[in-house]
C-alpha cells in the first residue's frame, strides 16, 4: 500500500467478516500491525468527517499502531470497538503542548474509551507556558475519554511518574469544547522530595524575567518534602490575574537557605510553609536564622509576582544578642538608619528581642 506519506513497508493487515454473537449480524473485523497513525487518520476522517478529535486542526497525533483490532458494523456504518497498542506517540496541540516518546494502549469506540499509559520515558514541551522540557520516567496510569455533541473530555485516574529530581502523582480533566479552540483543564498534582534549587527549572514563562532571575538567585538550597498544585481554567489565561481561573501551590520547605537580596544576609535553616495563589505568594516560617539570630513566627508576602516592582513584606520576631544585631545592622540597609547606627556605635552587650516589620524591594535585588 502506498499513501501520500509513502509506502507502508512493514504493515500487515487482515480483513474478514464474522457474525457478532450478541446481535447475530455480520461485522467486519480488521487486525493489523505497524500502521502509521498519519496514514490512518485521513481514512477515519473520511468515515467520520464531523468527529471533533479528527476535525480539530490544532490537535495532531503521530506514531505507530501495533496489535490493532477494529470491529466495524456495516449496517450502522460505525466502529463498534477498537483495541490497539501505540508506540512512539507524539501529541501536539496548537504548537504549544507537545508530548513525545509515549507508549499507550487504547480500547473503546469513537464515543468513549480507555487509554492505559505505560511509558518508560515521556518528554513534555510547553514552550508558551514552561521554559524547559520536562522528562518523565516510568509514567503509568489510566485516562478515560468521552465524546458527545459539543465536548471531547479526557479524565485521568491516578497517574504516577518521576523526573530525575522528584516523584509526582496527578489527577485531572481536559475538556475540548467544539465552540472554543482552547482546552479547559482541571489538574491536581503532588510532588515529593524536591530539592529547592530545582524549582527554578520548572518556572512558567508568564513570570517576568526579573522575577525568574530573583527566584534563580534566591533559592539556594533546602528540601521540599511535599508540594501540591491545583489548577483550574484555560492555560493561556495563566496566571489568572483577573481571577478567571485558579492556580494554587502549597509547599512545605525544610532546612532551606534563601538569598533574597544582595543587600541582606541570607536566611538559613529555614522551615516554612509557602502558598502561591494565582499571583500572590505568602509564607509562614516557623524557624530560621539570619547570621546567629533566631527567627520565629515570620510571615512574608509578595502581593503580585508578575509586578514590575516586586515588594517583599516581612513581619515576625528575631532573637539573639546585641553583637548579632549589630552585625546584621552593619551588613544590611538598616545601617542607613541614623538611630540604629548610633545604637550600634555603643558597646551594648546582652540578649535582644526584635519585632520585625520590613518592606524589601526585590526588583533591584538581582539585576
Amino acid at each position: 500500500l502506498v499513501t501520500e506519506n509513502g509506502p507502508w513497508k512493514k504493515s500487515t493487515i487482515d480483513l474478514y467478516e464474522q457474525v457478532d454473537p450478541d446481535t447475530d449480524k455480520p461485522v467486519y473485523v480488521t487486525r493489523a500491525d505497524y500502521l502509521n497513525i498519519d496514514d490512518i487518520l485521513p481514512v477515519i476522517n473520511k468515515l467520520y468527517p464531523d468527529y471533533y478529535f479528527l476535525d480539530n486542526k490544532s490537535l495532531k497525533l503521530h506514531g505507530s499502531l501495533k496489535n490493532s483490532l477494529v470491529v466495524y458494523d456495516p449496517e450502522n456504518t460505525r466502529i463498534v470497538h477498537f483495541d490497539t497498542d501505540m508506540d512512539d506517540v507524539k501529541i501536539e496541540f496548537d504548537n504549544d503542548l507537545v508530548t513525545s516518546n509515549t507508549g499507550l494502549h487504547l480500547s473503546g469506540n469513537l464515543e468513549q474509551g480507555l487509554i492505559v499509559v505505560d511509558s518508560p520515558l515521556m518528554s513534555i514541551r510547553v514552550p508558551k507556558r514552561m521554559e524547559h522540557e520536562i522528562k518523565l520516567f516510568e509514567t503509568t496510569g489510566d485516562i478515560r475519554w468521552q465524546q458527545d455533541t459539543d465536548n471531547l473530555t479526557f479524565e485521568t485516574g491516578l497517574v504516577e511518574s518521576h523526573t530525575p529530581q522528584f516523584h509526582t502523582m496527578a489527577r485531572g480533566k481536559v475538556v475540548f469544547d467544539s465552540t472554543n479552540e482552547r482546552p479547559y483543564t482541571v489538574m491536581r498534582i503532588r510532588a515529593d522530595d524536591i530539592n529547592v534549587s530545582d524549582i527554578a527549572h520548572y518556572m512558567p514563562t508568564a513570570l517576568p524575567e526579573h522575577a525568574k532571575s530573583w527566584i534563580r538567585q534566591a533559592l539556594v538550597s533546602g528540601e521540599i518534602p511535599s508540594l501540591d498544585i491545583i489548577q483550574r481554567g484555560y492555560l493561556d489565561e495563566f496566571p489568572y490575574r483577573d481571577n478567571s481561573g485558579q492556580f494554587k501551590m502549597q509547599a512545605t520547605v525544610k532546612n532551606a537557605e534563601l538569598d533574597f537580596s544582595p543587600h541582606w544576609m541570607p536566611v538559613k535553616d529555614l522551615d516554612t510553609e509557602i502558598e502561591i495563589n494565582n499571583t500572590q505568594l505568602t509564607a509562614h516560617a516557623m524557624s530560621g536564622k539570619i547570621h546567629n539570630a533566631e527567627l520565629k513566627n515570620v510571615n512574608a508576602r509578595i502581593d503580585d509576582l508578575t509586578a514590575h516592582d516586586i515588594m517583599l513584606d516581612i513581619n515576625g520576631d528575631a532573637y539573639g544578642n546585641t553583637q548579632d544585631a549589630g552585625f546584621i545592622i552593619k551588613n544590611s540597609p538598616l545601617s542607613e538608619s541614623e538611630l540604629l547606627s548610633r545604637v550600634n556605635a555603643n558597646d551594648f552587650n546582652g540578649d535582644l528581642a526584635l519585632e520585625l516589620k520590613l518592606d524589601i524591594p526585590l526588583h533591584e535585588a538581582h539585576p
